[in-house]
């Protein structure tokens, strides 16, 4: 393959990435939207929308709005777009395999995410929109997003890129770090799905118990830990980063602010119940995409230490 091709492959497949991430991230976010106005069974049966591809002006008898039916339609039609954009990227990344045998990798692995994702999708309504399927197709639209993630750097690093060099504790921490906000994510999606965001009331215990002994509230609680276990690994991560490089703590030190920001809105969105509960169906939905633009910069940091920072296109690619 001349240096000229590699160079337009690599910028239709940095074009694609970027283009699938955006959507993905469009799609996590109007399916949150979904969830917080109960419109998941909006459209009783799948692919189709009672048993129609445009299903204007809703059936008569059904017990759902045409905002709500649209809601769902919406939420079906993005995630094809996010398919008819993967399928051209996955034609590169196949042509292209052994020019980019890391960029092939993830792109099979993020086909096979993409896969589960639908099947995932269709679960939730064979079963009815039952808390766990809620919450495991969030968590296969994550980490979905996070394939997309690592295409798009792998599209802005060098062929053979050297990762930024950090300490193994650091590096655990991160790690860590993640999987915790990826689990609050998780836990966040059986609260909303399970009707549980208000039924606490206060901040520091729930009806006066640090542990219910009712379902509904401990799902609630152990958002609520889970939370807490985030903002610590935080301050740790944020404390570890200090010794690693400028890099590196400039991220750390945007991670941080991102969760502040966070623990804010959770903040506002529990309170919404009782005093501004108008609020609550917009404050939800912001409160999961703040969450996962907090989860994509965390696995970007974790990239850039398996990857390195950024570079730009000429310099692996003289000439262009």
């Amino acid at each position: 393959m001349t240096l000229d091709t590699q160079s337009k492959a690599y910028k239709s497949m940095r074009g694609l990435s970027l283009a699938a991430m955006l959507i993905t991230f469009i799609l996590i976010v109007v399916g949150a939207t979904v969830r917080v106005y109960d419109a998941g069974m909006s459209c009783p049966d799948w692919p189709k929308c009672y048993g129609l591809w445009w299903p204007f002006p809703v059936p008569a008898g059904s017990e759902y709005s045409n905002f709500e039916v649209f809601l769902e339609w919406v939420h079906r039609l993005i995630a094809m777009i996010v398919g008819f954009i993967m399928l051209p990227l996955l034609y590169l990344a196949v042509k292209n395999r052994k020019s980019f045998p890391a960029f092939f990798k993830v792109t099979i692995l993020s086909f096979i995410l993409l896969f589960s994702q639908v099947k995932m999708g269709a679960v939730t309504v064979w079963f009815s929109n039952i808390n766990w399927s809620v919450a495991l197709h969030l968590g296969n639209a994550m980490l979905f997003l996070a394939t997309l993630v690592v295409l798009r750097m792998l599209t802005s690093r060098p062929v053979n890129p050297q990762g930024i060099q950090v300490s193994r504790g650091f590096k655990g921490m991160l790690h860590g770090f993640t999987f915790v906000l990826f689990c609050t994510m998780i836990m966040g999606a059986m609260v909303s799905s399970s009707y549980a965001g208000g039924v606490c009331g206060g901040l520091f215990s729930c009806q006066g118990q640090w542990w219910p002994s009712v379902t509904t509230e401990q799902l609630h609680m152990l958002h609520r830990a889970l939370a807490l276990i985030t903002i610590l690994l935080a301050l740790a991560l944020h404390q570890k980063s200090k010794k690693e490089e400028e890099t590196i703590r400039t991220s750390v030190s945007r991670l941080d602010k991102m969760v502040g920001g966070q623990l804010l809105l959770g903040l506002i969105t529990l309170y919404s119940f009782e005093y501004y509960p108008e609020y609550y169906q917009l404050l939800s939905v912001t409160h999961l995409a703040w969450g996962t633009l907090l989860f994509v910069v965390a696995v970007t940091i974790i990239g850039k230490t398996y990857l390195g920072p950024k570079v730009q296109h000429s310099k692996y690619f003289p000439g262009h």
